[in-house]
């Protein structure tokens, strides 16, 4: 069972993460998918998150976990008194957000201790080509409004499913992260 003792250290463990390792703010966490900021500072500065923290929902432990780089129910299994939160392998962790370009503009890139996962960006060619071709269907008009809608949501959902499956974490989280990074895309 959770306990104050086990949050507090929690908190410890990802502000250590974040910062040193990571290299990231809380807003860059909470734009990758994690918890709101408001969330972060009160588990990294010791303060219980939720007065009744032993009933914090999977779906929040789960975008710490994602957001984080954490393997799936890695934290839940802390919380419960478990080893520390087991860290993705290399290859599959997340994406972290670093400062470059013009004006300090934000940009997600893998650090150069990351590996590229090869699956994923094996996924998100094949993905963009799918999308290209669909695109063009529909500017032939070989396919409507509403299947080229009904198609680019396929897409996306299989976009999602890809980095869910490789993340450990659910299709919402991986559409959060996605709508995050949307966010710096051109």
């Amino acid at each position: 069972m959770a306990t104050a003792e086990r949050w507090t250290e929690l908190g410890v463990l990802v502000r250590q993460r974040r910062k040193h390792v990571l290299g990231v703010t809380q807003k860059d966490i909470q734009q990758l998918g994690g918890p709101s900021v408001s969330f972060q500072s009160a588990l990294e500065n010791g303060r219980i998150p939720n007065e009744n923290f032993r009933t914090v929902s999977g779906d929040l432990i789960s975008s710490l976990e994602g957001a984080y780089g954490y393997v799936a129910d890695s934290i839940k299994k802390f919380l419960d008194g478990g080893p520390e939160p087991e860290v993705a392998a290399e290859g599959s962790s997340i994406p972290t957000m670093t400062r470059v370009g013009p004006h300090d503009a934000p940009a997600f890139v893998a650090s150069a201790a990351q590996a590229v996962d090869e699956k994923l960006l094996m996924a998100q060619i094949g993905l963009a080509y799918r999308a290209a071709d669909t695109l063009e269907a529909w500017k032939s008009q070989q396919i409507s409004n509403e299947d080229l809608e009904k198609a680019m949501y396929r897409l996306i959902y299989a976009a999602a499913d890809v980095y869910a499956d490789a993340r450990g974490i659910t299709r919402a989280s991986a559409i959060e992260v996605g709508r995050g990074i949307a966010q710096f895309i051109d």
